[in-house]
């Protein structure tokens, strides 16, 4: 069965659009680790969850989306955080959280590799 769900994008683009939900092959997933990355004309996210008493990571879905589309997300994200930390107050920042972790990353190491991970 095909759920409809209305969203309003009059703000940007003077339209409305349908989603169609196929919620019979609707599978929410629990990601509490995120890896991003990129090439020149994709980027990739791959949602995964640590598995305790490992320091190992499984991946359960990997998004790949143009650099368009990624930008737009991190503008819904940026706009969502803005109003859920209105409703709720601040965001805490994760990495600040754990005990001796590491909460920057250096010049050096951005500079090997371009993914980065969140969680």
């Amino acid at each position: 069965m095909l759920k409809k769900e209305k969203q309003s994008n009059e703000k940007k683009h003077g339209a409305q659009f349908e989603v169609l939900v196929d919620e019979a092959n609707q599978v929410a997933k629990f990601a509490n680790s995120v890896k991003i990355w990129h090439t020149p004309f994709e980027f990739y996210l791959d949602f995964g969850q640590f598995i305790p008493g490992t320091n190992k990571i499984k991946v359960t879905s990997r998004i790949v989306i143009t650099p368009q589309h990624a930008a737009s997300l991190r503008a819904a994200i940026v706009d969502n955080i803005a109003k859920y930390e209105a409703q709720f107050g601040k965001i805490k920042d994760i990495a600040a959280m754990r005990p001796g972790a590491k909460t920057t990353i250096s010049d050096k190491e951005k500079s090997e590799d371009t993914s980065a991970y969140v969680g």
